[in-house]
């Protein structure tokens, strides 16, 4: 507004515009960051579901081997034993080599022992055996 004369300037209206063209790319710039959000977000879920999902898979075969391996272990320790049973008889003629009477005891059984299998080789004719079959 200007002055009566109109030379100078007495009062000023500021009409301003809405920045519409403004406003909408922010809006749209606000959106591709909410949604680049949630992407990022969920491709990192389905990357940790997955590795959890192996690390359990794996747990499980691990488990399944230590289980089957364990149950061979107990059939190797019984098998062993079965043989060493086999192999080593318990005689209750032979004491134990901490008694103090074992040592001529367990002599007397390993002579008499030795000789019954001597003799029983020279009946069946083993020239080879003993100077028995030889004579």
């Amino acid at each position: 507004m200007f002055d009566a004369d109109g030379d100078k300037v007495t009062a000023m209206v500021e009409i301003y515009k809405e920045p519409k063209d403004l406003i909408d790319r922010m809006q749209r710039g606000l959106l591709l960051i909410w949604l680049a959000t949630a992407l990022g977000g969920g491709l990192i879920y389905l990357g940790l579901y997955w590795i959890v999902r192996r690390a359990a898979n794996l747990l499980a075969t691990q488990q399944k081997q230590l289980i089957t391996n364990e149950t061979f272990v107990a059939l190797g320790e019984m098998s062993s034993a079965v043989a060493h049973s086999l192999r080593n008889p318990w005689r209750p003629y032979v004491p134990a080599p901490s008694w103090p009477w074992s040592s001529t005891l367990a002599r007397r059984t390993r002579t008499s022992t030795t000789s019954s299998a001597r003799s029983t080789a020279c009946r069946s004719g083993c020239a080879s055996c003993c100077n028995r079959c030889a004579r």
